[in-house]
């Protein structure tokens, strides 16, 4: 970690459609009144979503730009961390997106002030593991199953106007009535045959270290990817399965498996295709194959006590 105090020259990636952004003048305003006093230089580029962000933020970095700040959710994080790949330009975040699950996950502050606070004051950087899936880069998971399907089938109007519930409402639809398929998932050159209705490829451990669900911070920069498989088929099953493991009753549930890959894996589906999502973005169907990345991207957080 390196504690930093000079002034960037800011470039801020602003989504107006991001779930809870509400007036996207009164963001740009914020960022002139808490942030541009405190950096050399502020320029915001405003998304319409039809521009390529990764490209845009490669454009600003090259124009000078020593600090990205992503200001929207999960997908306009991801595609910023896509542009700043291969840099040493670091990624910062305003979290006001739908369900903003990546700045959760790596202990961000949740509101707008105390986050532009920690872009604008002392802060620390940190390094980030990503997964390469072809020429995208994810920083969070890549999954499919029933997260991927119940993405794919809620309403960017229902995420807006409802956030969080809306993906919930829909997950919570696809359990009724759920079958598990078969799949064949190849880890660091292991191969195994298993049913499944989910397969999550994350970045940080799912509460292996309670009291933190995606984390700690730590396990996003070690090196290695965490893959879980559920074989849960009802919504009892999903609730009991939910409980088991948040309260660590028994680390092999039957209906929930747990492997480790410091290199990739690959995930194919034994019939049909299915839908993958990557970041909260749903980008393709299996097979699909994720490549471990160490310190791929550099991340703003918090400055530590005494920093």
């Amino acid at each position: 970690m390196d504690t930093q105090r000079r002034a960037h020259s800011v470039c801020a990636v602003l989504n107006p459609a991001s779930g809870h952004i509400g007036d996207p003048e009164n963001v740009r305003a914020l960022l002139e009144t808490e942030l541009a006093p405190h950096v050399a230089s502020l320029a915001v580029y405003e998304t319409t979503g039809e521009e390529d962000i990764a490209a845009v933020t490669r454009a600003a970095v090259k124009d000078g730009a020593t600090m990205v700040v992503a200001a929207g959710g999960d997908g306009t994080v991801a595609a910023v961390v896509n542009g700043l790949i291969g840099s040493s330009v670091p990624l910062a975040i305003l979290p006001v997106g739908t369900g903003n699950i990546f700045a959760r996950a790596v202990r961000l502050p949740a509101a707008l002030k105390p986050a532009l606070s920690v872009v604008a004051g002392p802060h620390e950087v940190i390094s980030l593991d990503a997964m390469k899936v072809g020429d995208t880069f994810f920083v969070l998971n890549v999954s499919t199953g029933i997260s991927s399907r119940s993405m794919e089938d809620t309403l960017p109007d229902n995420k807006k106007r409802f956030g969080v519930v809306a993906y919930v409402w829909t997950v919570l639809g696809h359990i009724i009535g759920l079958r598990s398929d078969r799949f064949r998932l190849t880890v660091d050159g292991r191969s195994i045959a298993l049913n499944a209705t989910e397969i999550l490829v994350s970045s940080g451990t799912i509460t292996e270290h309670p009291p933190f669900a995606l984390g700690p911070r730590e396990t996003f920069a070690d090196g290695r990817i965490e893959v879980y498989v559920v074989d849960a088929r009802s919504t009892f099953e999903y609730v009991r399965l939910f409980f088991r493991t948040l309260f660590r009753v028994s680390k092999d549930d039957g209906r929930l498996r747990h492997y480790t890959a410091t290199e990739r894996v690959r995930i194919e589906s034994r019939r049909g295709k299915h839908p993958v999502q990557g970041d909260g973005e749903v980008f393709g169907t299996t097979p699909v194959e994720a490549t471990v990345i160490p310190d791929a991207v550099l991340l703003v957080v918090p400055a530590s006590d005494g920093a």
